[in-house]
Order: C-alpha cells, then structure tokens, then sequence
C-alpha cells in the first residue's frame, strides 16, 4: 500500500511512500531487515489503492489526490530482485498521476524498463545510495546490491533520461569510505552533472544487535563491520567534515540536523512539483531574515507558505506521526494522541524535545525563557553563534 511517510515528516520531501518485499540486496547495515527479517508487500491492494483513491477520503488517498509525491520505497529497494516486478506494474498507474515519484535505490533490475514505462513523466528525483567504492567492501557489507560502477550506470542512465539525482552517502562509514574514495566518487558523480548529496551516519542500537540473526552475526564477526557499530564519536566528525568541504566547493549537501542554510529543497520541490515541507525552511527563513526569535505561529506559517488548507483538516491516526518517532512522548498523552490536523503534528514537534526532528534539537536554536499566549516555547534563533 502506498501510506503515510510517518517516520520522516520535516525531514523527506515525500509525505508518502510506498515499500515493497524484504530487500534481496541484503544489506548488512538495513535498519528494515535488521528490525523486519520477512517483509511482504500485497501488489494486489497497492494498484486497487491506485485504481480507487479518488473516491476515499482517507489520509493517505487525500494526499494521493493532492498530488503530493511518492517515495519508492523507504524499507525495500524497488528494483532489487524481490521488488523490480511489483514496481514495474506500479509505474503503469503512476505514470499517469501528477505525483511525483522520488526513487530510493541501489539500483538493481528493471531499470531500463522503468525508464521506457515513465518517458514522458519528467517529475522523477533517483536518490541512489553509495556506501563504499571498494567493490570487496560493498560485496561484505551489501553482497547482494549492484557494484560501485553499476551505481554510477544507473546515475548516468537517470541523468541522460532528464531526472534530477541526489547521490546519498548513507550510512558513513570511514572504513568504508575514506577519504580518497570519498572524493573520487565526488568527482566522478560532478562530472555526470550531480551536485546533491545526502549523509546519515550509521546507528545500530544495542536492542538491534542483540536481534541479530545468526546469519548476520556471523557476518559482523569482520572487522571492518565490528569498527562500524561502535559507537564513537570519530564517524560523526568525519561526516561533519565531508558535509562542510562539500558545500564549500558549491555543492548542495545536508545531513540532517546540521546548523547550515540549503537548497537542496528548493531544488527538489521544482523536480517533483508537490511536497511536504522541511525544518530546513524554517532555518533558510531564520537566516534570510535575520530572526532574533520565532515563535510557533512563524514556524507554523513558515511550514505552509501556501496557506495549504490540507494542514488544518481533521483525519484519523495522524498522532502516529509521534507515536512512530517518540512513543515516550505519545503515551500516556491524552493531547498528543488526540492529534486530528497537520498544525497539530507541527506543534508536537515545536514543544516537544524528545521528538527528534524538533528544531529544539538544532544547534541553530535555544529555548527562551519565556512562553507565547498559547503556552507555547519560543526559540532564539543563534545565527550559527552557538
């Protein structure tokens, strides 16, 4: 089914997504399969949804006849051998919609003929993953997914086909990724005309490891996986430096959370037409502004620059957005599990710091000691001075 993209709201310019099968590229790191061994999709019901969502007014189909982009897919690749069929009889539905598709991928198969199924669709953004350009390294830590030259085929290929592409390095890993290979991959990306990039640091938590099959935990044996999942401090400053050379050589990268102005959001929202907003709007904003202070209602106005009616009506279920994200903040919280609009959700996130895509937990902002007449926070906004 294609549904909600709870888990990534301010942060994913899609507000749906739809995943498929478990991911046959089994990747080693893959927060789905690590916490979801066996994942089905129902193909049946997905183009059933496609075929009949004009005539429900649930939340998910609202945003469909909204015309709001589509993530394909967050938890499963869609063209890795156990999802490039199902994806392909997607796209003879999506074709038509006004939608925007947003591909998430390693590449894989049925590539060539998605691009025939879409030729006259233009508003397509592939984000494609490259954790390492050893192929011995991609073989250990993603033995079933396409090699570094493959990637750099499919990037080649959606260019050529007039797509926009954001090259993701996800999760950052210096022994996968060092310095050298880094840069080289930069330069090879630039030369096919890509200037966006995406970094995520990689967090496994205890609880997950624990989880692990005895499959994986064979795997995780190698040092290069064992240095991988310790948790230190040294991948995040990595990451931290890679992101700022990057943008210092004109490039659009972001990692989530960091206290920079983009537009890389701006530049996907003119690729894929409709799309739900960013915190990274409201920092521009702050920035463009000179904002001493903001208070709720400016972040609210911020975030619906368009005045979209949809972020005041009522639906069912949208306190999953918190419930996803911090159930130490929806239990219990006869407020917070009462949600009904989008201006709700976007309230949970302004007071609540436990929520982590809450700007509270951007080094751009403080908390000010003083309350709006709602009794909602004001923030200082630190103008990078933090």
């Amino acid at each position: 089914m294609i549904d909600p993209f709870y888990g990534e709201f301010l942060l994913h310019p899609s507000p749906l997504e739809c995943s498929g099968n478990t991911c046959s590229h089994n990747c080693c790191y893959c927060f789905s399969n690590i916490r979801r061994s066996c994942r089905y999709s129902n193909i049946k019901q997905t183009l059933t949804q496609l075929k009949n969502f004009q005539s429900s007014n649930t939340y998910k189909n609202t945003l469909i006849k909204e015309k709001y982009s589509i993530c394909l897919s967050n938890r499963t690749d869609p063209f890795s051998k156990t999802n490039y069929i199902e994806t392909l009889s997607m796209l003879e539905y999506l074709k038509n919609l006004e939608n925007g598709i947003f591909f998430q991928t390693k590449g894989g198969y049925g590539i060539d003929e998605a691009f025939d199924i879409l030729k006259d669709k233009k508003n397509i953004l592939f984000y494609v993953t490259i954790t390492s350009k050893n192929n011995d390294i991609l073989k250990l830590i993603e033995p079933n997914a396409p090699s570094y030259e493959e990637k750099l085929e499919l990037i080649k290929k959606a260019k050529n086909n007039g797509y926009n592409v954001i090259v993701a390095f996800n999760p950052v890993v210096k022994n996968w990724l060092p310095e050298k290979d880094f840069y080289d991959i930069v330069s090879d990306v630039n030369k096919i005309g890509v200037k966006n990039f995406i970094f995520q640091k990689l967090y496994l938590s205890k609880n997950d490891i624990k989880g692990f099959t005895e499959d994986r935990k064979k795997r995780f044996e190698d040092e290069i996986l064992i240095d991988a999942v310790k948790k230190t401090s040294e991948n995040q400053y990595y990451l931290q430096s890679l992101v700022v050379e990057l943008i210092k050589r004109g490039n659009n990268a972001v990692a989530f959370g960091m206290p920079f102005k983009t537009d890389l959001f701006k530049d996907i929202r003119s690729t894929l037409g409709k799309c739900f907003p960013s915190n990274y709007d409201v920092i521009n904003y702050c920035f463009d502004n000179k904002v001493k202070q903001i208070t709720f209602n400016d972040y609210k106005k911020v975030l619906n620059e368009n005045q979209n009616d949809l972020f005041n009506k009522e639906f069912k279920g949208l306190s999953t957005y918190i419930f996803r994200i911090a159930r130490q903040v929806w239990k219990g919280n006869d407020k917070i599990q009462s949600i009904r609009t989008i201006n709700d959700v976007l309230n949970a996130y302004w007071n609540y710091k436990q929520i982590s895509g809450s700007l509270q937990n951007n080094k751009l902002f403080s908390v000010a000691q003083e309350k709006d007449d709602e009794n909602n926070l004001i923030l200082n906004f630190n103008n990078g001075n933090y």
